[in-house]
């Protein structure tokens, strides 16, 4: 199985607990990027391998839980964002004239990285594969 279909509506709310307002439609349409972006932090494993290859049923768990957190961190930048690490961008048009720049948070801006998925990940060893295990 993918890692972007290996979450859906059930598991968000049943398995992993969500607590945040996501609906079945922004899972559906945010879980090519939340896996985009897990895969990213697992030094792309899922480019070869498929969630189902993992070798133990809580790494397989805690891969899916990744993508919920990283769903839930979409969410709450407001689900536009670019694979950059950066806020959506914003911008102003007048006339001819268009300035874009980067919308900045209270505390300056802010990452797609969410550090719960990156807790998930930790014990599955998927964030330290070192050479030769391909």
């Amino acid at each position: 199985m993918e890692l972007f279909e290996s979450v859906d509506f059930n598991f968000y709310k049943k398995k992993y607990g969500g607590t945040v307002k996501l609906d079945e439609d922004f899972i559906t349409n945010n879980s090519h990027q939340a896996a985009d972006l897990v895969n990213e932090f697992c030094n792309y494993y899922f480019d070869c391998h498929s969630i189902d290859e993992l070798p133990f049923e809580q790494d397989k768990v805690n891969a899916k839980k990744a993508m919920c957190a990283q769903l839930e961190h979409l969410f709450e930048l407001g689900g536009n964002t670019e694979l950059t690490g950066q806020n959506a961008p914003t911008g102003v048009q007048v006339g001819n004239f268009t300035m874009s720049g980067m919308k900045p948070n209270s505390t300056g801006i802010k990452s797609v990285r969410s550090e719960k998925a990156l807790q998930y990940l930790r014990p599955t060893g998927l964030l330290y594969r070192g050479v030769g295990q391909w």
